[in-house]
This record gives C-alpha cells, sequence and structure tokens, in this order.
C-alpha cells in the first residue's frame, strides 16, 4: 500500500508496465504525453479524467438533434460526444442545403430541371 502519493509522467501506453514493475501504485497521479489527466484508485485500477462540458450547448444552426433536447447539447456530455452530435447533425443538414441551394441555381440558369448527383 502507498504511504503517499507520487506524481507520474508518461504515457497511457505505459500505465500498466509502470504498475507491475512497481514505479506507481494506488492513489498516484498520473500525466499523460496527450494531455490527459488520471489516478490509480485504492485498488490500483487506473481511472482516467475525461473533460466534460459544464453547461448546455446551444448550436444555432440546427433545429434539432436527434440525440438531444432541441438544439441544445446537454452539459455532462464528453467533448467527444459533443463533436459527435455537432458533425452527425450539422454537416449533413449543410451538405443538403448546400445541394439543393446548387440544384435550384442550376434550375434557374438551365430554365428546366437539373438532376444533382451526390457520389
Amino acid at each position: 500500500m502507498a504511504i503517499k502519493s507520487k506524481n507520474a509522467f508518461g504515457s497511457k501506453a505505459n500505465i500498466e508496465t509502470a504498475k507491475t514493475s512497481g514505479m506507481i501504485d494506488e492513489y498516484d497521479i498520473l500525466y499523460l504525453d496527450d494531455g490527459e489527466i488520471a489516478w490509480l484508485d485504492k485498488t490500483k485500477n487506473t481511472v482516467i479524467n475525461t473533460p466534460r462540458t459544464q453547461s448546455d450547448i446551444v448550436v444555432s444552426s440546427v433545429d434539432s438533434f436527434d440525440e438531444t433536447d432541441g438544439n441544445k447539447i446537454a452539459a455532462g456530455k464528453t467533448l467527444e460526444e459533443a463533436i459527435k452530435i455537432v458533425a452527425n447533425s450539422v454537416l449533413p443538414k449543410a451538405q443538403e442545403k448546400t445541394l439543393q441551394s446548387a440544384k435550384d441555381y442550376a434550375d434557374t440558369v438551365a430554365g428546366g430541371s437539373v438532376d444533382v448527383v451526390e457520389f
């Protein structure tokens, strides 16, 4: 059992090796080279801090998200989850509107119907 907590610096890939060799043990704080912070709990399990949003994020470019309340990303989502929600909701809608605008313009210029094919 650890008598005191240590501050350790290294990579996520080397945590298990450091635990096995005894370099780090329970209650040690780990500063990882990718900017994350972790620690070892009292049973020597690695706990990695995952930053989360602190408040709701309102995205004005969409009316609603599939998995959220309206156009808000709820507080408590990880940053990765928030980015995925935006990428899966905003980008397809922007692409759809851009394609429709291009088709409308082409129809006007050509004086007839133009098929826009996405590939």
